[in-house]
C-alpha cells in the first residue's frame, strides 16, 4: 500500500510539469525574431481598434447544442429530490402535541424534517417518551463546549437545520414499552414537516418503521405522517438543504408564502429568481436547486458566442467553452441554491453586449449601434439587483466605455466632424440604460420585503406603498453594508484573494460519512486546477499581450478579470474561495486567448496542443466528480487519488 501515497503526489507533478510544457510550447509558437516585420508591426498597433473576429454561422449551432445538451444532462443528473413534505405542522398556537402508539414499542430512531424558523442553540422542542402517559423521560444528547457539559434538545430545529432531515438524539437505552410521544415547542412560531418513528421489530430483530395506522395522531397533528413516500432512509445531498440553502433557499420560500424574509445580506432578485423554480416544482431541493442550475445551463451558449466573436474559430470556442462548463467552480455553485450563479450570469452579459457595443461599425447609425449599451447596462442592473459583486463588473464596463468614447473622439477628429451629438446621444442612453433602469429594477425587488406589512391600502394606496418600499430598499442598503463592512468571524475553510489564484483552499459544502459501510459523501467547492495554475499564466500573457502586441482582446480579458479581483485585495472581512467564481469566466477566456494564439501560429501544433489541454481538464472533471457532487464513494478513493492539491489533507 506504499505506493498509493506517492499516486496523489505523481497526478499532481504530472499536472505541473504539463503546465509548464503548455506554457514551453505557447512560448516556442509564439514568439518573434526581433526587428522583424512581425516584431515591427506588433508595436504599430493603435491602442483598442477592437474588431470582432468572426459572427455566428449555421456551423454553430451543432457545437452549441452538444455542449449545452451534455452539460444540462450532467448538471440536472442528481440534481436533488423531486420529492419532499410540502406540508408542515404548524407550532404556533399550539405548542405541544402527544403521539401515542398502538403498540408498545422501543423506540430506536425518530427521523424527522424541519421547516421554516428555528430555535436558539441546540434548542428547539422538547422530545419526551412515556410508557403510561403520566410519567414522562426527556430525550436529548450531552455535548462538551468550551468545557462546559451542554445538553442537545432530542429534537433540534438550529438555523443551519432547516429543510434538512434530521435523526432526534435519543438516549442510549431505551425500554421496551414506550407507548406515548410528546412533542413540545420550546419557540415559537415552528414547522415541521414529517415525522418518521422506527421501533425495534421483535419478530425480525431488527427496525420497522410504523404506519399512520399504527399510530393514533391528534387531528390537529396528520400532517406529521401524511407524506410517507417521501421519506428517505437517511440524510444526503440529494433530499436536505446544505451550505448556504439555509439562507438563499428559504428566503425564496418565504417570498412566495408572504413572509418576511430572513436573508437579508444580499439584494433580493436572485432569491426571487429562485422562488420560480419553487413554485414549478414545490419546496423540494430539485425545486430550489432548479433555477440555478439551468442559469449555469445558459451560460454557455453565451460564452460561446462571446469567443466566436473574439476569435472567429469554432474549435477555440468550443474549447473554451467546456473549460468553463467542467470548470469544478462552474459546476458546483450552479448546482446549489445560492445566488453567486445569478451574478456571474449576468456578468457575463454585460461583458457579452459590451463586447458588440466596443466593435461595432464607428459610422452605423446611432440607433442600430447603440442597443448592445443599453442591453450591458440592463445586464448590470438586474446583476446588480441580484448581488453586489456585480457593481465590480461594472466598474470594468466603465473603464472598457470611456476607452470607446476616446476611440470613438479620435474617429471623428480625424473625419473633421464634431463629437459632441454623438457624445450627448450615447450619455442620455448610458443614464437610461445604466442608472435610470437598474434603480427602478433595484427598488421594485424590494416590493416582497413591503408586502406582509404593507400600509393600509395596499396596492390601492399607491404613494403609502410606494414609500414603504423605497424605505425597506434604503434601510437594507444600510444593513448590508454595515453587515459585510464590520463583519468579525472565523471560518475553517475561509481563504484570502490570494489563495483563490492557486486553488490552495477549497471549501466544504456537505460531509456525510458511513462509517459502517466505509464510504464518505462530500461536496467541495474549488476550481480546476489545471484551468486554474495555466490560467494564471495566461492572465499575465494577456498583460504581455497588451505590451508586446497592443492586443486589444487581451486589454477586453484582463480589464474583466481585474474588476473582479482587485476589489478583494484590500478588504479585511472574512472571504472564500467562491469568491473567485467570476474570475474564473476571465480565467476561461484568457485561456481562449492563448488556444487562439497558437492555432494562428500553427494550426496543426496548435491545435493539438488546444484540445490535449481541454481534454486533460475534462478527464480531472471525471477524477474528481464524486466530490463535486456529494456522491458516497469508497474511503479509499479521496485519499488515494484526490489528495494532490497544495493544501492536500483538506479531503482527510
Amino acid at each position: 500500500m506504499a505506493i498509493w501515497r506517492i499516486v496523489p503526489w505523481l497526478i499532481a507533478s504530472a499536472a505541473i510539469i504539463y503546465v509548464l510544457f503548455f506554457f514551453y510550447i505557447y512560448y516556442r509558437l509564439e514568439r518573434a525574431r526581433p526587428l522583424s516585420a512581425e516584431w515591427i508591426e506588433r508595436r504599430d498597433k493603435p491602442l483598442f481598434s477592437l474588431k470582432r473576429k468572426g459572427s455566428l454561422t449555421k456551423i454553430d449551432a451543432l457545437p452549441i447544442l452538444l455542449i449545452t445538451g451534455v452539460y444540462a444532462v450532467t448538471t440536472f443528473l442528481n440534481l436533488g429530490n423531486t420529492v419532499s413534505p410540502q406540508t408542515f405542522q404548524q407550532f404556533d398556537n399550539t405548542r405541544s402535541l402527544v403521539i401515542e402508539l398502538r403498540e408498545p414499542a422501543r423506540v430506536e430512531r425518530i427521523f424527522y424534517f424541519t421547516g421554516l424558523y428555528h430555535g436558539s442553540r441546540k434548542r428547539a422542542y422538547t422530545l419526551e417518551f412515556s410508557s403510561d402517559g403520566d410519567n414522562w423521560t426527556e430525550q436529548y444528547k450531552e455535548f462538551t463546549d468550551k468545557d462546559e457539559t451542554r445538553r442537545t434538545s432530542g429534537l433540534s430545529q438550529e438555523y443551519s437545520e432547516t429543510f434538512r432531515w434530521l435523526n432526534a438524539n435519543l438516549l442510549a437505552d431505551q425500554p421496551d414499552d414506550t407507548r406515548y410521544i410528546r412533542v413540545t415547542a420550546i419557540y415559537t412560531p415552528l414547522e415541521l414537516g414529517e415525522l418518521s418513528i422506527i421501533v425495534h421489530d421483535p419478530k425480525t430483530g431488527g427496525p420497522r418503521t410504523l404506519s399512520a395506522a399504527e399510530l393514533s395522531v391528534p387531528s390537529e397533528a396528520e400532517s406529521l405522517f401524511d407524506e410517507p413516500q417521501a421519506v428517505p432512509e437517511r440524510y444526503d445531498v440529494l433530499n436536505s438543504s446544505h451550505f448556504d440553502e439555509i439562507y438563499h433557499a428559504r428566503t425564496a420560500y418565504e417570498h412566495l408564502r408572504g413572509i418576511y424574509p430572513y436573508e437579508k445580506t444580499h439584494p433580493p432578485l436572485g432569491k426571487l429568481i429562485t422562488a420560480s423554480g419553487i413554485s414549478l416544482f414545490g419546496m423540494t431541493p430539485f425545486g430550489w436547486r432548479f433555477m440555478p442550475a439551468l442559469f449555469g445551463v445558459l451560460m454557455l451558449p453565451l460564452l460561446y458566442i462571446l469567443l466566436k466573436w473574439m476569435f472567429g474559430k469554432v474549435s477555440v470556442a468550443v474549447c473554451g467553452t467546456l473549460l468553463f462548463a467542467f470548470d469544478f467552480m462552474h459546476f458546483v455553485q450552479t448546482r446549489i441554491s445560492t445566488i453567486d450563479v445569478y451574478a456571474v450570469f449576468f456578468i457575463l452579459c454585460m461583458y457579452l453586449f459590451m463586447y458588440r457595443y466596443i466593435t461595432s461599425d464607428l459610422d452605423g447609425p446611432f440607433w442600430k449601434t447603440s442597443w448592445p449599451l443599453v442591453l450591458a447596462g440592463l445586464s448590470f442592473g438586474v446583476g446588480a439587483a441580484s448581488k453586489w459583486v456585480c457593481v465590480y463588473a461594472g466598474a470594468g464596463l466603465l473603464v472598457l466605455f470611456l476607452i470607446y468614447l476616446f476611440r470613438r473622439a479620435n474617429h471623428y477628429r480625424l473625419l473633421g466632424r464634431s463629437f459632441l451629438p454623438f457624445f450627448l446621444g450615447t450619455g442620455l442612453v448610458a443614464l437610461f440604460s445604466f442608472i435610470i433602469v437598474p434603480g427602478a429594477v433595484y427598488i421594485a425587488c424590494y416590493i416582497p420585503y413591503v408586502t406582509p406589512n404593507a400600509p393600509d391600502g395596499g396596492f390601492e394606496n399607491a404613494p403609502a406603498f410606494l414609500k414603504a418600499v423605497w424605505e425597506a430598499c434604503w434601510n437594507n442598503q444600510s444593513y448590508m453594508y454595515k453587515y459585510h463592512a464590520d463583519l468579525v468571524a472565523e471560518h475553517a475553510y475561509a481563504a484570502r484573494w490570494y489563495e483563490w489564484l492557486v486553488d490552495w483552499k477549497p471549501i466544504l459544502y456537505y460531509w456525510n460519512p458511513l462509517r459502517d459501510e466505509g464510504t464518505r459523501g462530500s461536496l467541495w467547492a474549488f476550481t480546476n486546477p489545471l484551468t486554474t495554475w495555466a490560467g494564471l499564466g495566461a492572465i499575465i500573457v494577456c498583460g504581455m499581450g497588451i505590451i508586446l502586441r497592443r492586443s486589444h482582446a487581451a486589454l477586453f480579458i484582463l480589464i474583466g478579470y481585474l474588476s473582479q479581483l482587485l476589489p478583494w485585495t484590500p478588504i479585511s472581512r472574512i472571504t472564500f474561495p467562491y469568491h473567485y467564481f467570476p474570475s474564473m469566466l476571465f480565467i476561461c477566456i484568457a485561456l481562449a486567448y492563448l488556444f487562439n494564439r497558437m492555432v494562428e501560429r500553427n494550426p496543426k501544433r496548435g491545435t493539438l496542443h488546444m484540445v490535449t489541454f481541454t481534454v486533460i481538464a475534462t478527464a480531472l472533471f471525471v477524477l474528481f466528480y464524486p466530490v463535486l457532487t456529494g456522491t458516497q464513494m469508497p474511503e479509499w478513493y479521496p485519499r488515494h487519488l484526490l489528495q494532490w492539491l497544495p493544501n492536500g489533507n483538506w479531503l482527510m
